[in-house]
C-alpha cells in the first residue's frame, strides 16, 4: 500500500506480489529479527511507459463480488480458473427421484419444467431431517446426504448469506486431465490399467490427471442417492464401523499406506477420502481385497487435498471390467474340484458365470444411471444459464434504447445518461458471469459424454 492499489487488472499480469521474509541483521544471530514485507516484482521485461498490471483473484465471480468488475470478454477470463458452477442439492434430488421412477430410461429429455424445480427452494439447515420430504422419498436420505458431505462430494456454498446451502461444485478441469482424456478418447482400445495383478498404478501417475473439476463428485453423488436399500445398509454399517475405529485410534499415532505415505489416524483431512472409498466399495459390494485396493487409491490420489473421486471411479470401472473378463475366461485351477468339473461334460457348471454376469450388468447399470443423471443436472443448469443470458441481452438492448431516447430528448441529460450507462455496464458484467458458467458446463458435458458408460 499504496503502490499495489494503483495497478489495474490484466489478463496477462506483469507484476507479481509475494510475502517475503528477510533477516534484518544477518551478522548478529542474537539480535537479528525477521522482517516481513509485501514485494512486487516484474514477471517479464517492462518497457518505459508501459502500464503495470496485476492479477486480482482466481475467479471472475470473486472479481465481481470483491472488486466490482469483470473481464470485458470471455476470452480474458481464461487465466482465471477458480470459477465454479453450483448444482443445487434440490435439483440433484429431483433428478435422482425421477431417475428412480424412470428405472433406467434415458434422462437427457428431463428439464426444469418436467421436474418443476424453478419454484423449489432449499429450506434452512435447522430442518435437516425433513427438509427435502416434498422433493424425494429416497430411503434414509438424511444419512446419505451427511455421508456425501463428509466425503466432500457436496459442499456448503462459499458465498455470504448462504450458510447451510449445499451444492455440487463443477469447475474447470486440470490441464493434465484434459490431455489424458483427449489421448484416451483417440484410442480405440482402452488398456485395463493395473488389473493384471490386481493392483493399481496410482503410485506413479500424476494426481492432476484425475482432477476433472468435480465432475466425478457429481456422478458419485448420484451413485449414493440411487443406491438401493441393501447397498445403503452396507455402506451405513461400514461408515459407522470406520467412525468407531477412527475415534478409538485418534491417539494411536496413525499408520502407513502401501505407497509409503504416512496417514495420521487423527488427521481429519483424510476422512473425506476414506469415506468416499467406503461408499463406493459398499455400493458396488467389492471383495475385501478390492476394498483395500480402492482405499489405497483414495489415500494416494487424495493426498495433499487433491480430489480422489475420478481415480476412484476409474478403479471401480476397472474392477467391474476385470471381474467380468476374468469370469468369462477363467484360468485353470489345479485342484480336484476343477478336474471333476472338467470331466462333467454333459452337465457343465455355469452358475458362477451367470451370477457374475448379473453382478456385472447390475454394476454397469449403476454407473450408467449415475452418469446420465449427472448429465441431466448439467443440461438443466446450462438451460438456466442460457435463460439468464437471453434475459441480460434483452435488458441491455432496452437500456441502450432508453439511454438514446433520453439523450435525444435532452431531458435530465446528465444523471439519467450516467445511470443508464451504469446499468448497461452492470448487465454486461452479469452476462460475462453467465458466459463463464456456460463455458464450464459445456466442457463438463463434453467430458461426461466422452467418458459415458455404454
Amino acid at each position: 500500500m499504496p503502490f499495489n492499489t494503483t495497478l489495474n487488472w490484466g489478463k496477462v499480469p506483469n507484476v507479481e506480489f509475494d510475502l517475503e521474509e528477510e533477516d534484518d541483521n544477518p551478522g548478529n544471530n542474537n539480535n537479528s529479527e525477521t522482517c516481513q514485507r509485501i514485494v512486487g516484482r516484474a514477471s517479464c521485461n517492462i518497457k518505459k511507459g508501459q502500464e503495470l498490471f496485476q492479477a486480482y483473484g482466481t475467479s471472475v465471480a470473486d472479481s465481481v463480488y470483491r472488486y466490482g468488475f469483470a473481464p470485458p470478454k470471455l476470452e480474458d477470463s481464461d487465466s482465471m480458473d477458480g470459477d465454479v458452477v453450483s448444482i443445487d442439492v434440490t435439483d440433484i434430488l429431483s433428478i435422482a427421484q425421477e431417475t428412480k421412477n424412470k428405472k433406467g430410461k434415458t434422462q437427457c429429455s428431463l428439464n426444469s419444467e418436467t421436474l418443476n424445480v424453478k419454484t423449489r427452494r432449499q429450506v434452512g439447515s435447522e430442518e435437516s431431517d425433513n427438509r427435502f420430504a416434498s422433493t424425494t422419498n429416497i430411503p434414509q436420505l438424511a444419512s446419505r446426504l451427511d455421508a456425501l458431505k463428509l466425503s466432500g462430494a457436496l459442499d456448503e456454498s462459499p458465498w455470504d448469506g448462504l450458510d447451510g446451502h449445499w451444492t455440487a461444485e463443477i469447475a474447470r478441469p486440470a490441464q493434465p486431465f484434459l490431455q489424458s482424456l483427449r489421448a484416451s478418447s483417440q484410442a480405440k482400445n482402452h488398456p485395463k490399467r493395473g488389473r493384471e495383478n490386481g493392483t493399481s498404478t496410482m503410485k506413479t501417475e500424476d494426481k492432476l490427471v484425475y482432477d476433472d473439476g468435480g465432475l466425478s463428485k457429481l456422478v458419485g453423488t448420484f451413485l449414493v442417492l440411487l443406491a438401493d436399500e441393501a447397498a445403503w445398509e452396507r455402506a451405513s454399517l461400514a461408515l459407522q464401523n470406520f467412525d468407531d475405529d477412527h475415534q478409538e485410534s485418534r491417539s494411536s499415532g496413525g499408520s502407513e499406506s502401501e505407497d509409503g505415505e504416512h496417514i495420521e489416524a487423527s488427521d481429519e483431512s483424510r476422512k473425506d477420502d476414506i469415506t468416499a472409498s467406503i461408499l463406493l466399495s459398499e455400493i458396488f459390494n467389492l471383495s475385501p481385497e478390492q476394498t483395500e485396493a480402492l482405499l489405497q487409491v483414495a489415500l494416494h490420489a487424495g493426498a495433499g487435498g487433491n480430489d480422489p473421486w475420478r481415480a476412484l471411479l476409474d478403479e471401480i470401472a476397472n474392477v467391474v471390467a476385470f471381474d467380468h473378463s476374468s469370469e468369462q475366461q477363467p484360468k485353470k485351477r489345479k485342484t480336484l474340484q476343477y478336474q471333476e468339473e472338467e470331466n462333467e461334460k454333459d452337465t457343465p457348471n455355469t452358475t458362477a458365470c451367470t451370477l457374475n454376469d448379473k453382478t456385472y450388468f447390475s454394476r454397469r447399470v449403476q454407473l450408467r444411471a449415475a452418469s446420465e443423471a449427472a448429465l441431466t443436472a448439467l443440461l438443466m443448469r446450462r438451460e438456466a444459464a442460457i435463460e439468464g443470458e437471453l434475459s441480460c441481452q434483452e435488458i441491455i438492448a432496452d437500456l441502450h434504447e432508453n439511454a438514446d431516447r433520453e439523450y435525444n430528448n435532452n431531458k435530465h441529460k446528465g444523471s439519467e445518461e450516467i445511470n443508464s450507462a451504469a446499468k448497461v455496464g452492470a448487465f454486461k458484467t452479469v452476462k460475462i458471469l453467465r458466459d463463464v458458467e456456460k463455458s464450464i458446463l459445456d466442457q463438463a458435458i463434453e467430458m461426461l459424454q466422452m467418458t459415458a458408460v455404454e
